[in-house]
């Protein structure tokens, strides 16, 4: 055998064992991709996927985490999984308003499904007729929780309906007409000229004529007679009789 021939068959078995490795490696099975797998709970971005679920058009922001969601939000009313919450604020439940005593409109609020119903008052401006505001807001110091204000010489409370009778009571009580003191008259001196009239007033001697203050009383002559003399507080005209009597 010549050195021609044996180079033709090593080339040949060369060629044999080529065709052999690509046989084999055409029918090796390509490995399949491996399956996404679900992240565990605690790997999720909760603050992504609560927006991705409750945001619309964001869907694509957890892709597959989407069922991770549902186990995550579940549905406290029928005990299964739900599709993801959305809390909203809600507006407490307000009644319609009711007149109070004073005028004014009644509410009642319930902040808080926790707390107690509150109602909640405020009267329309009252005029006091005996009282001045002054008088009157000394008169509520104690309770702290009415608040007290004045428009155009009125006063107006505001607070709880429970507080706010009570001050309303308690004004009532006091915006009365006070009595007319007791001046103690003892005699008229008339004369021409200046007529004078004579007494006891809260163990204090007077002696005035018309146009004149009773001293300490608040209270002026505007008339003397021979039966007696009329007075004036600014608000009122009473006709005092000698001897003390109204």
């Amino acid at each position: 055998m010549n050195k021609q021939t044996i180079q033709y068959l090593l080339l040949g078995v060369l060629l044999v064992g080529l065709l052999v490795a690509v046989y084999y490696t055409l029918q090796t099975p390509t490995p399949a991709k491996p399956k996404p797998v679900a992240a565990k709970p605690e790997q999720i971005n909760v603050a992504t996927a609560t927006v991705a679920a409750t945001v619309p058009g964001l869907d694509w922001a957890v892709a597959d985490g989407a069922e991770i969601i549902k186990e995550l939000k579940r549905d406290p009313f029928v005990g299964s999984v739900g599709k993801p919450a959305v809390v909203a604020a809600v507006t407490p439940p307000v009644e319609p308003p009711v007149k109070t005593p004073w005028g004014g409109n009644s509410v009642k609020l319930r902040p808080d499904s926790g707390s107690q119903e509150i109602e909640w008052v405020k009267s329309e401006p009252r005029k006091l007729n005996w009282i001045d505001i002054a008088t009157a807001t000394k008169a509520l110091v104690n309770l702290k929780t009415v608040l007290v204000s004045e428009e155009n010489r009125k006063i107006v409370l505001e607070g709880p309906a429970a507080d706010v009778d009570k001050a309303q009571e308690t004004l009532t009580a006091l915006d009365v007409e006070p009595p007319v003191p007791d001046f103690g008259l003892r005699g008229i001196i008339m004369t021409e000229a200046r007529p004078m009239a004579f007494g006891l007033y809260n163990g204090q001697y007077y002696q005035v004529v018309k146009g004149q203050a009773i001293p300490g009383s608040g209270w002026s002559v505007t008339n003397i007679s021979e039966k007696g003399f009329t007075v004036t507080d600014g608000r009122r005209t009473k006709q005092i009789q000698a001897g003390g009597s109204k």
